[in-house]
Order: structure tokens, then C-alpha cells, then sequence
């Protein structure tokens, strides 16, 4: 996993929170800072934090699903 923060990046607050998805990547006024996505709920939200405030995350691969329940009862 690279280091950079860019955009498509899944990130946290340092301080912990929701994953977020970065989405765009500025400077502003000398600041460089991340758009970034995230769910609450069931509702999309948005802002931007400076780069500094932000860790990336490990990404969670999916594997293939698995079927839970009495043995048998699947077949």
C-alpha cells in the first residue's frame, strides 16, 4: 500500500470515524486538503480535512461468500 493519500484512497480521521473515500486532493491557502465521502447511515456526507488530520486504510479484500447453517441443508 503507498503512503500518499490520493484521490480514490480509503482514509479515517486520526482521531478514528467513519471510512471515508477521498475524492478530490488541493491546496488551499497553503494547506493541502482531501474532499472526502463517506456514509452516515443511509445518507452520503462530505467535507474536507487537512492531510495531516487523515491515515489511510488497509483496504478489506472480500472473499468468495460462504453459506452458513445446519450442515445439509444447503444440498
Amino acid at each position: 500500500m503507498s503512503d500518499q493519500i490520493t484521490v480514490g484512497s480509503v482514509v479515517q480521521l486520526k482521531s478514528g470515524g467513519p471510512k471515508m473515500t477521498v475524492t478530490k486532493v488541493e491546496s488551499w491557502n497553503g494547506v493541502m486538503r482531501a474532499s472526502c465521502e463517506w456514509f452516515d447511515r443511509n445518507k452520503s456526507a462530505k467535507d474536507f480535512f487537512p492531510l495531516g488530520a487523515l491515515k489511510l486504510v488497509a483496504e478489506e479484500s472480500s472473499g468468495p461468500a460462504i453459506l452458513v447453517g445446519r450442515p445439509g441443508i444447503w444440498s
